[in-house]
């Protein structure tokens, strides 16, 4: 078992595996005990239960940034979801690999979530259905001040980047 990390109240894993149905629970559950800030970062999404848990914390008063790749954003198994946070005022950027005019410029495959500047997430799956229930994926929730402040910094510098662009809200929700 791994050992138990203490976030805002919450009692967490130190690192989690999938398939088996746990990971999407305590992703869910670092985001529910967040009070102050969450910044995501995330190659592919699809999850409607943690897509709650980010509007949860943004109606609670959470700063709530979103960092997806340009490319996935824009798919049809994706777009729903990065418009949808969009729409209900969280703050989505999207960014292609480091060279976005090249023909082969890469991708934007981080997954990672730094909460309250106190926590970061991160591990091997994208939060989608398949990687929670049917990949072998890993998790890893960490809280060495130094780990945290790392993600913390490369997030800011990605989103606040030239290289970012805004996701406009739809007119209707997604």
């Amino acid at each position: 078992d791994s050992l138990p990390v203490r976030f805002n109240g919450a009692s967490l894993p130190a690192w989690f595996f999938s398939p088996g149905g746990s990971a999407e629970d305590w992703i869910v559950k670092a985001i529910d005990a967040a009070r102050e800030s969450l910044d995501l970062a995330m190659f592919t999404y699809r999850s409607t239960r943690v897509a709650g848990a980010l509007l949860r914390a943004h109606q609670r008063g959470v700063a709530v940034r979103v960092l997806f790749d340009r490319g996935q954003a824009g798919r049809d198994f994706m777009k729903p979801y990065a418009e949808w946070l969009a729409y209900h005022k969280i703050s989505v950027k999207m960014v292609a690999g480091p060279d976005a005019l090249a023909s082969n410029s890469g991708r934007y495959t981080n997954q990672f979530l730094v909460a309250d500047g106190k926590l970061a997430q991160t591990g091997s799956m994208n939060w989608t259905k398949n990687a929670f229930l049917m990949s072998f994926e890993n998790g890893h929730f960490l809280t060495e001040a130094k780990d945290v402040q790392a993600y913390s910094a490369y997030f800011d510098d990605l989103f606040r980047s030239r290289k970012s662009e805004r996701m406009l809200p739809p007119e209707t929700e997604p």
